[in-house]
């Protein structure tokens, strides 16, 4: 009888230990997603942030390469 109510009480302690430690780890990867999402919501802002200004300055650089071209070839011209 002792030992039916041993094993019971260990059969009951593996049950109850494998079951919390596969919540914690549901939580875990649960917590590691968010993270994930969070920091590459975070890259994508700061990329965008970053490739703007550098993309209008590009253009404005171009706007000006163009507009010594056409000054060069009116004075060719002339």
């Amino acid at each position: 009888m002792k030992k039916k109510i041993i094993w019971l009480a260990i059969l009951l302690a593996v049950g109850t230990f494998t079951c919390g430690c596969s919540r914690e780890e549901k939580k875990a990867e649960d917590i590691s997603d968010k993270i994930d999402r969070f920091t590459t919501k975070t890259a994508d802002k700061a990329v965008k942030k970053m490739k703007t200004p550098l993309d209008k300055a590009r253009k404005t650089q171009e706007y000006g390469e163009e507009r010594l071209k056409d000054i060069d070839e009116a004075m060719e011209k002339q």
